[in-house]
């Protein structure tokens, strides 16, 4: 009986997490499913033309795809450059703007905790954001430093330090970054989330520049320091999800599914809990 009910409970917690991630626009989303080629295809549908990923620096599919959390996934031993419907200044998804709410969602395995890698960087006319990795000290550590530059809003460096036994090398990890369109008040601050648990963070005003442009890998600045891991299911929602939602993707058996799937899923999560109350 106590078996049940918990089942119960789970089945409903993926049901409404997944129907609500299903009001998000999923806005980019890289799967690196591909096995040959330079190319990481955006198959989020919404970027016209698509924000397709390049390869960069010798790195192709064909040396660097391997086995990810969900089908594939592509080894870091360079850095992708995210295509732009422009120039590097402008036109990757709407949502990642100074005064706008989004999510980004990806897993990672490190190889190694190198001091200052950087697996995502983007840099634009009025909002600079990095997420990358530290080992100061020997203390593991996950950091978000994001920059509104329109002056209303200061620089904030969010510092999640992560317990050494519980954050192992060579093992998938779920990160989620979530940032509120009032970026700067102290409540609003990004918020790391890892495994599906966010413990808040620390913050300070210590900066990760990075210049003009968007990264998968490393960030664009006089110091390049690239990150040293594998990569997978890489996505930008364009609102910030909550702690459920995070959780439904952390705990879910497949990858991001497109929205009319996710819609499907939810419904169909909702049918086998109608029978176990039966």
């Amino acid at each position: 009986m106590k078996k049940s009910i918990m089942k119960k409970l789970f089945v409903m917690f993926l049901v409404v997490g997944i129907a609500n991630i299903c009001n998000a626009t999923l806005v980019l989303y890289y799967n690196f499913n591909e096995t040959a080629g330079t190319t990481a295809a955006d198959t989020a549908g919404v970027g016209s033309p698509a924000y397709d990923g390049t390869l960069r620096d010798g790195l192709t599919f064909d040396s660097g795809s391997v086995s990810g959390k969900y089908g594939g996934a592509l080894n870091m031993n360079g850095d992708v450059d995210i295509a732009m419907n422009s120039d590097d200044s402008g036109n990757l998804p709407g949502a990642l703007a100074a005064g706008n709410n989004f999510t980004i969602s990806l897993w990672f395995k490190n190889a190694n905790w190198t001091d200052g890698g950087v697996i995502f960087a983007y840099g634009k006319s009025d909002l600079r954001f990095t997420i990358g990795f530290s080992n100061l000290n020997g203390v593991p550590e996950i950091r978000v430093y994001s920059k509104a530059l329109n002056g209303a809003n200061p620089d904030v460096l969010i510092r999640e330090q992560l317990p050494l036994p519980g954050i192992d090398n060579d093992v998938w990890h779920h990160l989620a970054v979530v940032v509120s369109s009032t970026l700067g008040d102290t409540a609003a601050d990004p918020l790391i989330y890892v495994d599906g648990s966010s413990s808040g963070g620390t913050a300070t005003t210590n900066a990760w520049v990075t210049d003009l442009g968007v990264r998968l890998g490393r960030r664009e600045s006089t110091t390049k320091v690239y990150y040293d891991g594998y990569i997978d299911d890489f996505a930008i929602f364009d609102m910030t999800l909550t702690s459920q939602e995070i959780s439904a993707i952390y705990n879910s058996t497949t990858a991001i599914p497109e929205p009319a799937t996710m819609t499907l899923l939810a419904l169909g999560l909702t049918a086998v809990c109608s029978r176990t109350k039966k």
